[in-house]
């Protein structure tokens, strides 16, 4: 699936969200299913076999850039 139907299927999700036409449940389970599917698609990595849904994973990986760079700023 390309890109930019990635980027429609986000801000339709979005839209829903906000215009409350879906519960704060259904948004986070869409949610879930679409950036797995990103993240299987774009970025080849199965989350089920990491053990950890895509939004944590990519927390862990935006703390790890950050503590990384801190310790490297303070040496």
């Amino acid at each position: 699936m390309p890109e930019l139907l990635y980027f429609s299927k986000i801000r339709e999700l979005c839209n829903d969200y906000y215009q409350q036409r879906i519960t704060k449940n259904q948004y986070a389970i869409f949610r879930k299913t679409l950036l797995d599917e990103i993240d299987k698609e774009i970025n080849n990595i199965d989350p089920i076999d990491t053990g950890e849904s895509s939004e944590s994973g990519v927390v862990n990986k935006i703390m790890s850039f950050f503590t990384n760079s801190d310790e490297e700023k303070i040496l």
